[in-house]
């Protein structure tokens, strides 16, 4: 069985540059910085921004796992629920979502 099989997998949002926050701004931003050493996701410090484009394909659901693309140290984070609406950015993670 290939991973294809069970799974999708994207990357995150392409920023064009800075990411900008937005405290009015409808999505949060998850980013390598908002976890904890524990792999703990703390969602009091994202940042908001007003996006460019439609971020549908971006979004990050309950249930996904992310996995950081680049780094000294490789890991990857489940993620539990979400009270906003949040996407990454493609530089940094790669989200795998399993087939529904």
């Amino acid at each position: 069985m290939k991973l294809a099989d069970i799974a999708r997998i994207d990357s995150g949002y392409h920023f064009r540059g800075r990411i900008e926050n937005d405290p009015e701004g409808p999505v949060a931003v998850i980013q390598t910085k908002d976890f904890s050493d524990d792999l703990d996701l703390n969602l009091q410090g994202l940042l908001r921004i007003v996006p460019e484009t439609k971020v549908d394909p971006y979004r990050v659901e309950s249930g996904d796992v992310l996995f950081l693309s680049r780094g000294q140290r490789p890991w990857a984070a489940a993620i539990g629920e979400l009270p906003l609406s949040c996407i990454v950015p493609s530089s940094f993670y790669i989200f795998l979502r399993l087939q529904r």
